[in-house]
C-alpha cells in the first residue's frame, strides 16, 4: 500500500468524490446497474409467512455484510412469482432504502429461491462496469455517505429514493483492480474488526470485574473476618451478622413512576427547563447529569408532577434495558418506563442504595422476564429485598467501590478512545482505497498471514472429521478424497495448528494418506462411522455412514470447534453442492496459490495456472486452462484467498 503522489491524481468533477487516479473513470448508477426494488406486497401479512419456500430478505437479515439466511422468513411460490424483477442471484448486492438507510449485504451461499421486501434495493451490474464486492465497499465509504448528505438539501431523508440512488456518481478503476481493492479491504477491515472486537470484549471483562466488586462489597461487606449469618435466601447465601434484612419500601421516603406529558402540546417541550429522563439517558457510570429532552414547568404544573429530589435512584422498569440504573444530581423527572426511589437518608446513603440494587440486577431481570414485555413495576420495586448495614459501614463501602471503580473507568475510557480511533482509521482506509488515494495493487503482504489462529489436539481433529461426514451425507460425490480436500481447506484457510499433516501433489489434488488413514482407523475403531468401498470411473474410494453414536455426541464438535463453527459451515456450503471435479479444481487452485505465497512469489493468474498445469501432475493438463483461470477468479471474487499458511505441497511431493 502506498499513498499516490499528487501528480497521479486529477479532479473527478464530482463534489463527493474529489480527486481520483488519471486512469480511473466516473460512472452513474443508472447507466451501469440493474436497480430494482419491490413496489408493494399486495396485502402480504405476517400470517402468510411459511416455514419453507422461497426466502424473503429484509434489512434485518443483513449480518456482517452478507444475508443471514437462517433469520429470513419464507413465502409461498405464488408470492415469490409476483415480482420476477427482484428474484435474487448469487453475488447480488442489496441496500436498505427505508429505516436505517444504506445498510448493505452481499448475496452469498444462496441455496434456493429468494426475493425482497419493500425496504431493500437489488443492485446488479451491467456487464463488467464494476465488481459487486468493490461496490459494497463504495457504499460503505464517505463517497456514498456524503452523496446522501448532499442529496438531503436541508431535509431529513428517511427513505432512499430510486431516482436519488440512480443519479449517484461513483469512481471505478479496471475490473481487476476493483477485485484487488475489495480483497485488500476485506482483509484489512477484518483485521481491524477483530481488533475492535477484542477491545470490546476487554471492556466487558472490566465491567464484569466492576460488577463483581460492587456485588461482593454490598452483600458481604469489606471485612473478610466479620461474623456471617445465613440470609435465608438461596441465591444470596451468607451476609454479615450485623446487617439487617428489610425491603426497599421501608428504607425509602417515596417510590414512584414517571409520566409523559402530551406530545401534542408543543409548549410542554419548548423552552423547557426540567430534566426529563428516558432509558437512553442512562450510562455506565450511573451519573444522570443531563437528559436528551426536557419539559417545561407548565407541564409539571398541569400534570401535578412532584419532581424527583436530587440523589434519587432511577431504575428502568420496562423494556429491553430493564434493571438499568442511574442517580440524579438535581431535581428532575422521567417517562413512565422508569421508577424513582428517594431513599431515607437517615437510614441509607443513596449511593449505597444504588450499588445494592445494581448487585441484584440479575434477580430483577429474572422477575421482569416472566412477562412477554419485561416489566419490573412500582410494586416490584417497593418489595425488593434490601440489606442495611450501619450508615458508617455504608459510607466505607461506597468509598471502596468508588476508589476501585475510578481506575476501572479510566481503563474503559482509554480502550473506548482506542476503539474510536480504529473505527476512524477503518473508515478513512475504505474511502482512500475506493477513490484511489492509496494504491494497493502491489500490497501482496496484506494477503499473507502465516500465524495460526487455533491450536488443536488429535481428538479435535477426529471431532471435526465426523462433523464433516455428518453434514456431507447428502452429497453423493462425498467420500474419502473429498473429506481430505475439506480437511485441507479448513486447516489451511482457517490457519489451524495441530493436524500434523503433510499434503502432497496427487493427481486429484492435495492429499495426505497418513492423515486420512489415522482418521478412518480411529473413527471406525470407536464406532463413529461405517466404511464402505465404492467404485468410480477412475478409482475405488471409501465412503462413510455415521453411526447413531456420531449424532448423539454432537456436543463434542461444539466443545472443540464452537469458536469457528460459522467459518467451518461456510466452507462446507461450498462443497455440499460440488462434484468430485469441482472440488478438485477449487482445492488444487487454492493449494497452488498458497504454495506460491509460501515461496514469496506473486500469485498472479498466470503463475497459479502455470504451477498447476506444469508443476503438479500430468493429469492436470486434461483440464482446460480456462477452468483453472475461472477457479482463480472465483477464489478472488469470493474472498477465499490463501494466506501462505502451512507446509508447501510442492516441497512435500
Amino acid at each position: 500500500m502506498r499513498k499516490r503522489n499528487p501528480e497521479e491524481l486529477i479532479e473527478s468533477g464530482v463534489e463527493w468524490i474529489g480527486k481520483i487516479p488519471r486512469d480511473w473513470h466516473v460512472y452513474k448508477i443508472k447507466f451501469t446497474t440493474y436497480l430494482k426494488g419491490r413496489v408493494g406486497w399486495h396485502g402480504l401479512t405476517t400470517g402468510e409467512y411459511k416455514k419453507r419456500g422461497p426466502y424473503l430478505v429484509t434489512g434485518t437479515d443483513f449480518a456482517k455484510g452478507v444475508v443471514n439466511w437462517d433469520s429470513c422468513h419464507h413465502v409461498s411460490e405464488e408470492r415469490y412469482s409476483q415480482d420476477p424483477y427482484i428474484h435474487l442471484k448469487e453475488g447480488d448486492l442489496l441496500i436498505t432504502k427505508d429505516g436505517t438507510i444504506g445498510k448493505t449485504a452481499l448475496v452469498k451461499n444462496l441455496s434456493g429461491k429468494a426475493t425482497l421486501n419493500t425496504g431493500v434495493f437489488l443492485i446488479r451490474p451491467h456487464s463488467d462496469f464494476y465488481n459487486t464486492r468493490y461496490m459494497y465497499w463504495l457504499l460503505n465509504s464517505k463517497v456514498f455517505n456524503e452523496y446522501i448528505e448532499y442529496s438531503k438539501s436541508g431535509s431529513t431523508v428517511a427513505h432512499l429514493y430510486q431516482e436519488t440512488f440512480s443519479n449517484w456518481k461513483f469512481p471505478a478503476p479496471t475490473h481487476n483492480e476493483q477485485i484487488i481493492i475489495a480483497t485488500f479491504l476485506d482483509r484489512k477491515t477484518s483485521a481491524l474488526d477483530r481488533l475492535i472486537e477484542k477491545k470490546q470484549q476487554l471492556i466487558e471483562k472490566l465491567k464484569e470485574k466492576r460488577q463483581a466488586l460492587i456485588t461482593r462489597a454490598v452483600t458481604k461487606g469489606l471485612d473478610p473476618d466479620a461474623p456471617m449469618k445465613d440470609s435465608g435466601i438461596e441465591w444470596l447465601g451468607e451476609i454479615p451478622e450485623s446487617w439487617e434484612i428489610t425491603k426497599l419500601k421501608w428504607v425509602s421516603n417515596r417510590i414512584t413512576t414517571g409520566k409523559t406529558p402530551k406530545t401534542s402540546n408543543e409548549s410542554y417541550f419548548s423552552d423547557s427547563e426540567v430534566l426529563w429522563y428516558s432509558p437512553s439517558d442512562f450510562n455506565n457510570d450511573y451519573q444522570l447529569n443531563e437528559s436528551d429532552r426536557k419539559i417545561s414547568f407548565e407541564a409539571v404544573k398541569d400534570l401535578g408532577i412532584k419532581l424527583y429530589k436530587a440523589e434519587s435512584v432511577l431504575i428502568v422498569g420496562i423494556g429491553a434495558t430493564v434493571g438499568k440504573l442511574g442517580i440524579t444530581n438535581k431535581k428532575s423527572f422521567s417517562n413512565q418506563q422508569i421508577n424513582a426511589i428517594e431513599f431515607n437518608k437517615n437510614m441509607v446513603n443513596p449511593w449505597f442504595g444504588l450499588y445494592q440494587i445494581a448487585a441484584f440486577k440479575d434477580y430483577i431481570i429474572s422477575l421482569a422476564s416472566a412477562n412477554t414485555l419485561p416489566i419490573f413495576n412500582q410494586s416490584d420495586t417497593k418489595n425488593l429485598l434490601f440489606l442495611k448495614p450501619s450508615k458508617n459501614e455504608q459510607d466505607n463501602i461506597i468509598s471502596e467501590i468508588q476508589f476501585k471503580s475510578n481506575s476501572i473507568f479510566e481503563s474503559i475510557k482509554l480502550i473506548e478512545d482506542q476503539i474510536q480511533k480504529f473505527k476512524e482509521y477503518r473508515q478513512s482506509l475504505i474511502s482512500a482505497a475506493v477513490t484511489g488515494k492509496i494504491d494497493v495493487r502491489d500490497d501482496i503482504s496484506t494477503s499473507v498471514s502465516k500465524e495460526p489462529t487455533k491450536e488443536i489436539s488429535g481428538w479435535d481433529k477426529f471431532n471435526l472429521a465426523i462433523e464433516i461426514i455428518k453434514q456431507m451425507q447428502d452429497n453423493r460425490h462425498f467420500g474419502r478424497i473429498m473429506l481430505v480436500k475439506i480437511l485441507f481447506i479448513i486447516e489451511y484457510h482457517l490457519r489451524i495448528n495441530g493436524f500434523k499433516s503433510r499434503y502432497k501433489r496427487w493427481d486429484h489434488g492435495p492429499f495426505d494418506n497418513r492423515l486420512i488413514n489415522s482418521i478412518e482407523h480411529r473413527l471406525k475403531k470407536d464406532d463413529w462411522i461405517q466404511i464402505d468401498s465404492k467404485d468410480t470411473s477412475n478409482y475405488s474410494q471409501n465412503v462413510y455412514t455415521p453411526t447413531q453414536k456420531a449424532y448423539e455426541k454432537g456436543f463434542y464438535f461444539e466443545n472443540s470447534w464452537g469458536d469457528l463453527k460459522s467459518e467451518i459451515e461456510a466452507i462446507l456450503r461450498i462443497f455440499k453442492k460440488a462434484d468430485s471435479r469441482q472440488a478438485e479444481i477449487i482445492v488444487t487452485t487454492y493449494a497452488a496459490y498458497n504454495d506460491l505465497l509460501i515461496e514469496n512469489k506473486e500469485p498472479t493468474e498466470k503463475a497459479v495456472v502455470d504451477e498447476i498445469v506444469n508443476h503438479w501432475h500430468p493429469d492436470k493438463k486434461k483440464i482446460s486452462k480456462q477452468r483453472w483461470r475461472s477457479a482463480y477468479h472465483w477464489i478472488k471474487e469470493n474472498n477465499f484467498i490463501p494466506t501462505g499458511f502451512g507446509n508447501s505441497t510442492k516441497k512435500a511431493t
